[in-house]
């Protein structure tokens, strides 16, 4: 599972979120890609039908903001003759950013939102954000975006608040 480390201990505790869209990739004991697969909305991935040996897990941290692993961001698994691995591996990251300075006001205003291009909504909408009602939230616009960042408070949800500074660091 790919999740998003909030408190940064390198655990997925309960209350932190998946990330979804994120690539793992599966490696042979040789160190040849062999496959690969992208987190689902629950942050899952899983591999099937592989021989019994060594293998190299890994996850490719996402583009477009400073994104640190909090555990370990490979591991090496061995298949033996049960040939189940039924414990994956959890990735955690936490995401720093790269605001340029640019804060919440700027990204709501006509300047901020003028610079917003499709690909910035779809690095967002793979952030862990939550919307007032506790949800996922995902932009299929940007007023979407710009109803995020002017409506986010923590009387309603401190996740909320949180995700709306996320969401203004992310985007450079």
């Amino acid at each position: 599972m790919k999740y998003y480390d909030a408190n940064i201990n390198g655990v997925k505790d309960a209350a932190e979120v998946a990330v979804k869209g994120v690539t793992i990739q599966l490696y042979n004991s040789t160190g040849a890609l062999i496959a690969t697969k992208v987190t689902s909305a629950d942050g899952k991935y899983c591999f099937n039908h592989l021989k019994l040996g060594i293998y190299t897990v890994k996850e490719v941290l996402p583009s477009g903001a400073t994104w640190i692993g909090t555990s370990p961001t490979s591991l090496s698994v061995t298949l033996d003759t049960y040939g189940v691995v039924s414990d994956g591996h959890n990735f955690g990251n936490i995401c720093l950013g790269e605001g340029n300075g640019r804060t919440l006001g700027f990204w709501s205003n006509e300047n901020g939102q003028a610079l917003i291009t499709p690909a910035m909504l779809t690095g967002l909408n793979n952030l862990p954000l939550e919307n007032a009602a506790d949800r996922d939230q995902n932009f299929a616009s940007k007023t979407d975006f710009r109803n995020l960042l002017l409506r986010g408070t923590a009387s309603s949800n401190m996740g909320y608040k949180l995700s709306t500074q996320l969401a203004a660091m992310y985007l450079k």
